[in-house]
């Protein structure tokens, strides 16, 4: 286990912590308000996982609610649904099974079905057909939505989508979240209180997830 600092002026050295071979990590450590007290590769990129889909659902809600128009052709997004942001962010498939945490991802990232999990043709139709109504792909209006956020964050959350570019930085992911609780404090943020409580009331699991959820154990 890792003691965490009980003060402002407190580190602990994750350095020396044993680590398996080849074992490859970087961490901002810090505190809610924003403030950070320790390091290491802040701005090395690392495959994401699944930690863009908060950004992307957030990004979705917002320009939802002003009716912002994006792509070529340009299109209005439309939100997403409360069973496909349960699915997204809390694991748990809607009760026909259609809306699943990765495959509303893909429709969310407009990516194209997945052989092996998008079998159905309603599930493929949903891919190619939802996604034209609440993707988000296009990588300069990311960057320009992060930035909206705070400066600069749009280079340190470089991959934010499913796939090949998916990549973000440890200061970057620690910078979108203390953003994300102080809303209130935020430029941006602060304008739609909604949306952002929306999602953080998924970040925190108070929306019920399903018992397979990984991330629910974390919460208690």
């Amino acid at each position: 286990q890792i003691q965490l600092p009980q003060a402002r002026a407190t580190k602990t050295n994750f350095e020396t912590i044993e680590t398996p071979d080849k074992f490859k990590f970087a961490y901002t450590f810090g505190l809610v308000d924003g403030t950070i007290i320790e390091e290491s590769k802040p701005r090395k990129r690392f495959y994401g996982a699944s930690s863009p889909k908060p950004i992307l659902a957030l990004m979705n809600l917002i320009y939802a609610k002003e009716g912002t128009e994006i792509g070529k052709p340009k299109r209005k997004v439309q939100s997403l649904k409360p069973s496909e942001l349960t699915a997204l962010l809390n694991y748990r498939n809607s009760s026909d099974g259609l809306h699943e945490s990765n495959r509303v991802f893909r429709a969310l990232c407009q990516n194209k079905p997945h052989s092996n999990s998008d079998k159905t043709d309603n599930q493929k139709t949903y891919i190619t057909s939802r996604g034209q109504e609440i993707g988000i792909s296009e990588r300069p209006e990311i960057t320009k939505f992060l930035n909206k956020i705070s400066s600069g964050l749009g280079s340190l959350l470089p991959g934010i989508r499913r796939g090949t570019y998916n990549g973000q930085t440890a200061r970057g992911y620690f910078k979108f979240l203390s953003q994300l609780v102080n809303y209130k404090q935020n430029n941006y943020l602060k304008n739609y209180p909604d949306q952002v409580k929306q999602i953080l009331t998924y970040l925190k699991r108070e929306v019920e997830p399903s018992k397979s959820d990984p991330e629910k154990k974390r919460w208690g």
